[in-house]
């Protein structure tokens, strides 16, 4: 299905909006089938596709931070 929504958007111009999205777990589904933009709950501003990965980045780098600890905390645990 993903690759049909894909080429369906190129062949008409056209771009993929997912909305509602609350979870992580949903913006991970959304990155999924490629959306450009998606819209969360009623106070969360339009995330872009760029926004979208680089939240993901994110995340990854965070568990891989955790993984690897460093000798000043700074206060975290």
């Amino acid at each position: 299905l993903p690759n049909e929504m894909t080429s369906l958007g190129q062949k008409f111009h056209t771009q993929i909006y997912a909305s509602n999205i609350t979870l992580l777990k949903d913006l991970e589904n959304a990155i999924a089938i490629g959306a450009h933009h998606c819209y969360g709950g009623l106070m969360m501003p339009p995330l872009s596709r760029h926004q979208m990965l680089h939240t993901s980045d994110s995340r990854i780098a965070k568990a891989i931070f955790s993984l690897h600890p460093h000798k000043n905390l700074n206060g975290d645990k």
